[in-house]
C-alpha cells in the first residue's frame, strides 16, 4: 500500500483589521457588540422567515393531502349510503316473502282441514290462497332484484374502499413530503 498523502496546508490567516488611529478600545468594543447584535438579528429574521415558509410548507401539503382525502370519501360515503339502503330494501323484501310463504302454507294447511260439505269456507279458503299465491310470484323477482342491487351496492362499496385506501396512501405520501420540504427548509435557516 502506498502512504497516504499529506495533509493540505492550513489556509492563511484572515486578516486583522487595521486600527484606525484615535478609536478607542471601548469604542472597538462597542462596535463589536452593535456588530453582533446586527448579526444576531439578521439570524433570527432568516431563522424566523425560514420558519414561516416551513409551516406555510406544511400547511400547503396539509391542504392537498385533505383534499386528496376528500375526494375519496365523497364516493365511498354514497356507497355506503346505497349498501344501506339496498340491505333496507332486501330485508323488507325478504321479510314480505316470507310472510306471504307462512300465510300460504297456514291457509294451505286451513283449506286441507276444512271439512268437503263446508264448501263456503273451502271457496273462500281457495280464492285467499290464489290471491296470496299471486302475491308471492310477483314478490319473489322483487326480492330477487333487492338481492342483486344490494350485491353491487356492496361490491361497488368495496371498490370504493380501496380508493379511499389508495388516497390514503398517497395523502400519508403528500404530508411527508411536504414535512420533508419543511424540515429543510429548517435546516438550511440554521
Amino acid at each position: 500500500p502506498r502512504p497516504a498523502p499529506p495533509p493540505p496546508p492550513p489556509p492563511p490567516p484572515a486578516a486583522l483589521p487595521k486600527m484606525t488611529g484615535g478609536e478607542s478600545a471601548s469604542e472597538l468594543r462597542d462596535k463589536a457588540s452593535e456588530a453582533r447584535r446586527a448579526g444576531e438579528r439578521e439570524a433570527r429574521d432568516i431563522t424566523s422567515g425560514a420558519a414561516e415558509e416551513a409551516r406555510r410548507v406544511r400547511s400547503e401539503e396539509n391542504a392537498k393531502a385533505d383534499e386528496i382525502l376528500r375526494k375519496a370519501r365523497e364516493p365511498l360515503d354514497a356507497s355506503k349510503r346505497r349498501v344501506t339502503s339496498a340491505s333496507n330494501a332486501l330485508k323488507a323484501a325478504e321479510g314480505r316473502v316470507s310472510t306471504l310463504e307462512a300465510k300460504v302454507a297456514s291457509t294451505e294447511k286451513e283449506e286441507k282441514d276444512t271439512p268437503f260439505y263446508r264448501f263456503q269456507k273451502k271457496g273462500e279458503l281457495k280464492d285467499e290462497l290464489k290471491g296470496l299465491r299471486k302475491e308471492l310470484a310477483s314478490a319473489q323477482p322483487a326480492a330477487k332484484s333487492a338481492a342483486k342491487e344490494a350485491d353491487a351496492a356492496s361490491s361497488e362499496r368495496e371498490k370504493a374502499q380501496a380508493a379511499m385506501d389508495k388516497a390514503s396512501a398517497q395523502a400519508t405520501k403528500v404530508r411527508g413530503a411536504g414535512s420533508d420540504k419543511a424540515s429543510k427548509i429548517e435546516a438550511e435557516a440554521d
